[in-house]
């Protein structure tokens, strides 16, 4: 008799003292059945955990992180959202081989800024699950139960124009009813390279829509803008080795609505953060200043202020760099666009926004301090065009 047929035998004897509800006690071949039970029942997929506490099988639910988002996903509107967000993301992937459940059946708004937030953190959450003893990465999973409202078309439409499937490898869960001719988008981008071609889309994007660029001069703005924020990402924010995410990597998309004349555009990265970055790049004698100065600075927010006020360099020997002062060129560009223009720089703890008035030249400096750490870098420009 074979050690399959006696395994068989004697699995069929355990069955039978169970069925008739008996009280099973002991059986001597008790590792044979262990071992018949876990290969038959591995057959049908099902996740078991053994104990030998009296001799039974207890079958264990796993427990699953579960992330759920808020219903309005905006750093203007509801931060206590991102917060929220942040912390079960950053808690996710800690727990690397389980299945991750993300509900957005809550989400009635998003932002774009909240929107490229939100996807930083599920790229580098999608990077954090090893499947199986060769590290296989699988895809992302739609689940209708916890997916966006399937009644919301608004939200349905942005996901859609803007990418989200798309990146995601996910194939487009539902079919958008609406085509509406107020609302363009730009879809992600990302890269770990610096490349014209990304200044060269967005350009194009714009000058799509409304005669944004008018002349030379700040067509130069726009594109040392954008090149200096893609370049401090990829040169300087990833000094230190970051989980999950490739060197340099960044994320780039914007918005348009034609009824209320406003263009959005977001960056985001999620390196070490300025104060970070600052500290490493800089010179001695610009590391010394920093220290002196250190005990006046009580926020990242001040620290953003001074890089973008010219106060203070980032990079070491800087004049070897052309870029030295290069967080200026975020507020040249809010200047001298032409239009009135909102910006807002997000890094670590801190939160920045700077509005000019193309009007009555009048400029606004806002400074706040978050009770959380954001992590990387974030920068948007809020642009609103006259008719």
């Amino acid at each position: 008799m074979t050690k399959r047929i006696m395994r068989r035998r004697i699995f069929i004897k355990y069955k039978r003292l169970e069925e008739s509800n008996l009280k099973f006690i002991k059986i001597k071949e008790w590792k044979y059945i262990k071992r018949y039970r876990l290969k038959k029942l591995k057959k049908h997929s099902k996740t078991l955990k053994f104990k030998k506490e009296h001799n039974k099988v207890y079958k264990e639910n796993i427990y699953k992180p579960f992330i759920k988002l808020g219903s309005v996903i905006d750093f203007e509107k509801n931060v206590d959202n991102i917060k929220k967000m942040n912390y079960d993301f950053i808690e996710a992937k800690k727990v690397h081989r389980t299945s991750i459940r993300i509900n957005l059946s809550k989400i009635k708004e998003i932002s774009i800024n909240g929107l490229i937030y939100f996807i930083s953190h599920v790229d580098m959450l999608s990077n954090s699950r090893l499947y199986n003893r060769y590290n296989v990465k699988k895809d992302l999973k739609y689940n209708y139960k916890y997916g966006i409202n399937p009644n919301n078309e608004k939200l349905k439409f942005q996901f859609l124009k803007i990418g989200f499937w798309d990146y995601f490898h996910i194939k487009e869960p539902y079919e958008v009813k609406i085509d509406t001719q107020n609302d363009y988008f730009l879809k992600i981008q990302t890269d770990t390279t610096v490349k014209t071609k990304y200044v060269a889309e967005l350009r194009n994007f714009i000058t799509s829509i409304v005669p944004f660029i008018k002349d030379e001069i700040i067509q130069e703005y726009f594109e040392d803008a954008l090149t200096e924020v893609m370049a401090n990402s990829v040169e300087h924010a990833y000094i230190e080795e970051i989980p999950y995410t490739k060197k340099g990597k960044w994320w780039l998309c914007g918005h348009y609505n034609k009824l209320n004349n406003c263009l959005e555009f977001s960056f985001r990265d999620y390196g070490v953060g300025l104060r970070k970055t600052l500290e490493y790049n800089t010179s001695d004698i610009i590391q010394r200043y920093f220290r002196e100065i250190g005990y006046k600075l009580k926020s990242d927010s001040e620290i953003i202020s001074l890089l973008v006020n010219n106060k203070i360099p980032k990079y070491r020997n800087n004049k070897q760099k052309l870029r030295g002062y290069g967080f200026k060129k975020f507020k040249e560009f809010a200047n001298n666009i032409g239009y009135n223009c909102e910006m807002k720089i997000l890094s670590g703890k801190g939160k920045y926004k700077y509005s000019f008035n193309a009007t009555t030249k009048q400029k606004y400096e806002k400074l706040e301090d978050l009770d959380f750490n954001l992590g990387g870098f974030l920068i948007s420009w809020k642009i609103f065009i006259n008719d």
